[in-house]
């Protein structure tokens, strides 16, 4: 599944008026090189988040939630292959 949020942390850090992301399970998801750098924040509502960056270019990767630990939240843009991803669900998170 992919879905477009538009809580204000996926507005500031895309620079738009949402965020295509895409949940999937800790478990399977796995870097295949380099260390990305993480970022601790409390989100608007009140949430712990990690969001991860590429040490490199500074490129948002995904995100981890406190009471959510067994998802993490892919930004869909990091994709190096989207071509199976299929449907878009717009989702509000307040």
């Amino acid at each position: 599944m992919l879905y477009a949020c538009n809580c204000t942390d996926c507005q500031t850090a895309s620079g738009s008026a949402f965020a295509l992301n895409m949940p999937v399970l800790a478990k399977d998801f796995h870097i295949p090189k380099g260390a990305p750098k993480p970022w601790r924040h409390t989100s608007p509502m009140g949430i712990a988040v990690i969001s991860w960056f590429c040490a490199d270019c500074g490129g948002r990767i995904h995100g981890d939630r406190a009471g959510c630990e067994q998802i993490v939240n892919v930004r869909a843009g990091t994709l190096a292959d989207a071509r199976d991803v299929a449907g878009v669900f717009p989702a509000e998170i307040t």
